[in-house]
């Protein structure tokens, strides 16, 4: 037994130190957020589906790695007609179109969802594994500002433990910058401050009518 334990002690060890002996680089997605990738990182800045798209990505032997950050909602967006989350509730049904999403994108099951927190921002952790229950995808994102953050850890043929902890453990929010995670409206808000400029738009028309009628009186 005690020549068991010392061989899995072993195998754990050497597997932490081949992790830790590939050079790890800290890369900036943004002026948020940074995080450590392992080996050659390339970098991919697209538009898809019509959302703005920033990625980067490196591999080793066992797993690919990727971070990337989408805009949620336009730049230029009115923040009255915001349909981003406005309270936790309403970030957690934005979560949950996010998970929907990627799960279809992934052909594999989904194992868990999980709830997380990093810097007292909330986010969610995926896991997916293959037919015979082993991981293949380990997944996280934070919706911060306009943009959605999303890290993968790809491991199909080796899923290594130690390489996916230190690449989610690298994930790093500069909290020195200004973030929030609701800066939508609730539906009602957003009805009434619809209502209420167009009602000031007719007003405005009708009383421009009346001075006119009046005008052309005299």
């Amino acid at each position: 037994m005690r020549k068991i334990i010392l061989l899995l002690t072993l195998v754990q060890t050497t597997s932490i130190l081949s992790a830790q002996n590939q050079e790890w680089l800290s890369y900036d997605l943004d002026s948020i957020i940074s995080i450590e990738m392992p080996n050659d990182v390339f970098e991919l800045d697209t538009i898809a589906q019509g959302m703005r798209m920033y990625q980067i990505y490196s591999h080793t032997e066992n797993a690919t790695f990727i971070a990337q950050r989408a805009l949620f909602e336009k730049e230029n967006q009115n923040e009255d007609l915001s349909k981003l989350p406005y309270d936790l509730k309403s970030l957690k049904e934005q979560y949950n179109g996010v998970i929907n999403g990627i799960s279809s994108g992934i052909p594999y099951e989904l194992e868990s969802k999980e709830l997380i927190e990093k810097d007292k921002y909330k986010g969610y952790r995926l896991k997916f594994k293959d037919s015979l229950n082993n991981p293949t995808y380990e997944v996280e994102f934070y919706l911060l500002n306009k943009h959605l953050y999303s890290f993968f850890y790809v491991g199909l043929e080796n899923f290594d433990t130690n390489e996916k902890d230190l690449f989610f453990n690298s994930i790093e929010i500069n909290t020195d910058q200004k973030i929030s995670q609701y800066l939508g409206k609730a539906q009602s808000y957003r009805i009434g401050y619809v209502f209420g400029k167009y009602f000031f738009y007719i007003l405005i028309f009708g009383v421009t009518i009346y001075f006119i009628a009046r005008k052309k009186k005299k």
